[in-house]
């Protein structure tokens, strides 16, 4: 950018610390817009969670970048956003009644990882109430999901 300047404008005369200045701003400004903050990453996965919560599975996959992958604790393997919501909207069809509880969430932003634990309410197989907990791993590239990695323990009974 900063060399395109310069062709635009040869006859202009830069002082070497002004251009150190103007690449020292231009790549301090462009990471933090492609990365999300740790506050924003939060604010991300609640808000994707919420999407959940409301069966919107539109919300959901619109987090997802166009290649992500989910990898499921069935051992299933899915790459492609468009995937992902064939095979997850027969789940949201027969399953409007789960709600989902984000017990824990931990947070890396310098590698854009987030791994959070949940609990989820729901009528199971045979609409049997119950309750299952897992952990997600989500991988974030320009502030969408390009990994979820999720895993669970056997459901118990909700009492």
């Amino acid at each position: 950018m900063i060399l395109k300047l310069l062709s635009i404008y040869p006859k202009t005369k830069i002082a070497i610390p002004d251009l150190e200045s103007i690449i020292e701003r231009y790549y301090n400004i462009i990471p933090s817009m492609i990365q999300p903050h740790r506050a924003q990453l939060h604010a991300l996965v609640s808000d994707w969670m919420k999407s959940w919560n409301e069966h919107d599975l539109n919300k959901v996959i619109s987090l997802f970048a166009d290649e992500a992958i989910f990898e499921s604790w069935t051992g299933s393997k899915i790459q492609g956003k468009q995937k992902i919501k064939l095979a997850w909207s027969n789940w949201f069809i027969h399953h409007d009644d789960f709600h989902f509880e984000i017990e824990d969430l931990a947070i890396d932003e310098k590698t854009q990882d987030v791994v959070l634990t949940w609990k989820l309410n729901w009528l199971g197989q045979n609409k049997a109430p119950e309750i299952r907990h897992g952990i997600d791993f989500l991988h974030f590239e320009n502030a969408l999901i390009t990994l979820k990695r999720s895993y669970s323990q056997p459901p118990q009974k909700n009492i």
